[in-house]
């Protein structure tokens, strides 16, 4: 783990939570919460490609 990784702030890819990378005994990955990591894994997978679609919509409405 670099420096850089150590207690910063990260946006969970599956649910957009903010959350804290880096925690001494968190299951939080670079990119999903501790709380998404306890979902199986397959059903992660779908919320992720679920989220960023809806990211994008968003994004695209907000431009409209």
């Amino acid at each position: 783990m670099s420096s850089e990784d150590i207690k910063q702030r990260r946006q969970c890819r599956c649910c957009n939570r903010m959350y804290d990378y880096a925690v001494s005994g968190s299951y939080s990955t670079r990119f999903i919460c501790e709380e998404c990591m306890k979902i199986p894994e397959p059903i992660r997978r779908v919320l992720i490609s679920f989220n960023k679609r809806l990211t994008e919509i968003e994004t695209k409405l907000k431009k409209a």
